[in-house]
């Protein structure tokens, strides 16, 4: 066999215009075991070069999807690659619940309102949208005592029914009150008054007044309404309990 500069350049070359050149014997460059068949010889995979037979070649290994191919010992394999491991001749993604740890086990069907999951290699389950966790299984989360992401118990309201709308916790007043945004108070308080809760202005001579829609007043003894305000009911032009404009004689 030779040696010399001229030779190993030979090779090198051969090599990397894609090991399809007979050089020797034994060193001859190949890419399957067919090319070293003649000389009894097989193609060895670290080396890309014909040698002594090691129970077949690994010239034109393939791999599944998700994996790199290796050969060991003149035998083809794979190697599983980003996040997968190895179930059988597949790999298989980490957080499949088909497929979970390294023993490739199917996860048990998920309680309701709720689907499996695979977390290092774990089985288990986590709630669908629209559901919230109690720590033992998953509920709606329009739930009033399990409201919301978290599960949130809503609070009672005086004179108010308990709401919840996935997200968090509510209130609708009853009939005749009306929402302070904390809580409810009857439609017809001076300070909280009609549906809104509106605060009734002081208007001067009168009492404030609500009937549970709006804020009105009630002018004082000897003053009469003008609608927007009180004056003294002898005023001339604004007489009596009605306000009446005295006819100039």
């Amino acid at each position: 066999m030779r040696f010399d500069s001229v030779y190993l350049w030979g090779v090198a070359a051969a090599c990397l215009a894609g090991c399809s050149v007979w050089l020797d014997t034994e060193g001859k460059s190949c890419s399957a075991d067919a090319d070293c068949a003649p000389a009894g010889l097989s193609c060895q995979p670290d080396t890309n070069q014909c040698g002594p037979l090691t129970g077949g070649g690994c010239a034109g290994c393939v791999a599944p999807a998700n994996a790199n191919p290796v050969c060991a010992g003149g035998i083809c394999d794979f190697v599983c690659v980003g996040a997968t491991h190895r179930c059988a001749d597949q790999c298989k993604a980490d957080a499949d619940p088909d497929a979970c740890g390294s023993t490739c086990q199917v996860c048990p069907v998920a309680s309701a309102g709720a689907h499996r999951t695979c977390v290092t290699g774990s089985c288990g389950e986590a709630c669908d949208a629209d559901f919230c966790s109690t720590g033992t299984g998953c509920i709606a989360d329009t739930d009033l005592d399990h409201c919301g992401p978290t599960c949130l118990t809503c609070p009672t309201v005086a004179d108010a029914t308990r709401t919840c709308d996935g997200t968090g916790c509510g209130f609708t007043c009853d009939a005749d009150f009306c929402s302070t945004g904390t809580g409810c108070v009857a439609d017809t308080d001076l300070d909280h008054c009609g549906p809104t809760c509106l605060v009734c202005p002081t208007v001067a001579d009168a009492t404030r007044t609500c009937d549970g829609t709006g804020c009105g007043f009630t002018c004082d003894a000897d003053f009469c309404s003008t609608g927007t305000d009180c004056v003294a009911d002898t005023d001339l032009d604004h007489c009596g309990p009605t306000c009446l404009v005295c006819p100039a004689v």
